[in-house]
């Protein structure tokens, strides 16, 4: 049997089904689950139900109270999901809430998003603004933007141009950071860790003129550190190395520390 397309202009209703095509331009309402191909919504459209979707696309407001499962998604317009977000692919560029948890594989954040649960990803590239009130597992992270974590980060290579706020710990093989403005972390982790102000390849600043700012930690660890510009209260390594102005506590280190002349170390010891 061949699916319906729906076209709304005005005010207008969906009843629960399976359709093939969805667009609304006026006002539309939903109670239920519905199921469709592609889904465009330049209108404003209110969801009670789950929705299950090839490609959906909004440049006006929608919002659902269920759970969204989609492959395509693009948000230029704003966007609320009241439940879970189960996608392929996400582009924002406007306004995403999700007040569930995130099962997202490539995420792009140009415009902001906030998200009050876990977010589980392959690869994040941030542009914009991503706020998470729990924690991100994601293979990959790029951020050029502003990314606002209240617990932890998980992730096999994280590269931070621009600000990092996480409240537990980041946990990586690799952590690099250019820090621009404030960027905190309760805890760092890694293999690797490097807080430069100068970014390596095509990681490089916006504009010639931004100033670098300063990293606030309370405790890092790993096996090759090198921090510029950073204040942290304790590190554990192997090679630790501190370059331009690092403001330190206590340093527990294997092999080797480096520290430059405009550095401070209150006490450390070889282990």
């Amino acid at each position: 049997m061949e699916k319906s397309n729906i076209k709304l202009i005005g005010d207008g209703f969906i009843s629960e089904g399976e359709y093939n095509n969805i667009k609304i331009i006026g006002d539309g309402t939903s109670e239920g689950n519905i199921v469709a191909n592609k889904v465009k919504i330049l209108g404003d459209c209110n969801f009670d139900g789950v929705l299950d979707f090839e490609s959906l696309k909004v440049t006006g407001d929608f919002e659902t109270k269920g759970v969204l499962k989609c492959k395509d998604f693009k948000v230029v317009g704003s966007a609320r999901i009241d439940g879970d977000l189960i996608c392929d692919s996400i582009k924002v560029m406007g306004d995403l809430v999700v007040k569930g948890t995130c099962k997202i594989n490539e995420l792009v954040v140009t415009g902001e998003m906030e998200s009050f649960y876990n977010m589980e990803c392959n690869n994040v590239t941030i542009k914009g603004s991503l706020s998470c009130k729990e924690s991100i597992n994601s293979k990959y992270i790029k951020s050029y933007g502003d990314l606002n974590v209240g617990k932890n980060i998980e992730s096999e290579t994280i590269t931070i141009y621009g600000k990092i706020i996480c409240d537990g710990l980041l946990n990586a093989e690799e952590v690099i950071i250019i820090p621009r403005g404030r960027c905190k972390c309760s805890e760092i982790g890694a293999s690797n860790i490097e807080v430069t102000k100068k970014p390596k390849g095509i990681f490089k600043p916006i504009t010639l003129f931004d100033k670098m700012g300063v990293l606030s930690c309370n405790l890092i660890e790993g096996d090759s550190i090198y921090l510029e510009r950073s204040n942290v209260e304790n590190i554990r390594g192997r090679e630790i190395k501190l370059i331009n102005k690092c403001n330190i506590g206590n340093v527990e280190y294997n092999d080797l520390l480096e520290v430059s002349s405009d550095s401070t170390v209150v006490s450390s010891s070889r282990v």
